[in-house]
């Protein structure tokens, strides 16, 4: 796996523009500082942190960063990529819950409440939108928002196996625009 890894970082810097290799190493070493962190403290950081909200907000930076790299104003993404950070923290929780059968008391919230969360995300996407013209990370949020509410509404058809892989799915909803201009 190491010389796996090695090889596609040689790939990415080679080949990659340097700005996205530069925000790339960026989020690297974010990750390697929560796992440092997650390895080394333990409970201890999970007090100001809980892993769901962590592993949910360095989702969001690698998802947003490209976008936010090349867009003439990246401060008009904070909003949607919070929005979206919340729905992976949401996300992060429910496999948490289903197949470990604990989390901290706001991930146990957000998942006790997905359909409710998935609504406001959802609400807030089309109140932006009216009168605006279409911006691809708002649909792609309203998208993910949406896959979650209808994965909420099947739960109870799901076996728990298919449930923890279905949760996933929404979080693809920007592949569903990738060709859109």
């Amino acid at each position: 796996m190491a010389a796996s890894a090695a090889l596609l970082c040689a790939i990415s810097v080679l080949f990659l523009p340097a700005p996205i290799v530069r925000n790339g190493f960026a989020v690297l070493t974010i990750v390697i500082a929560y796992l440092l962190l997650v390895h080394r403290m333990g409970g201890r950081i999970r007090h100001w942190l809980p892993k769901e909200a962590a592993v949910g907000l360095i989702f969001t930076i690698g998802c947003a960063l490209a976008p936010a790299t090349w867009s003439a104003s990246p401060q008009l993404l904070l909003l949607p990529a919070l929005l979206f950070g919340i729905l992976c923290w949401t996300n992060s929780a429910a496999i948490e819950i289903w197949e470990r059968g604990h989390a901290d008391p706001a991930s146990r919230y957000f998942v006790r409440h997905v359909r409710l969360v998935a609504l406001a995300v959802s609400t807030i996407c089309v109140v932006r939108g009216i009168g605006l013209p279409l911006e691809h990370s708002w649909d792609a949020l309203l998208i993910t928002a949406l896959g979650y509410i209808a994965i909420d509404f099947l739960r109870p058809e799901l076996s728990p196996d298919l449930l923890r892989v279905a949760i996933d799915i929404p979080l693809l909803a920007p592949l569903l625009l990738l060709g859109l201009k």
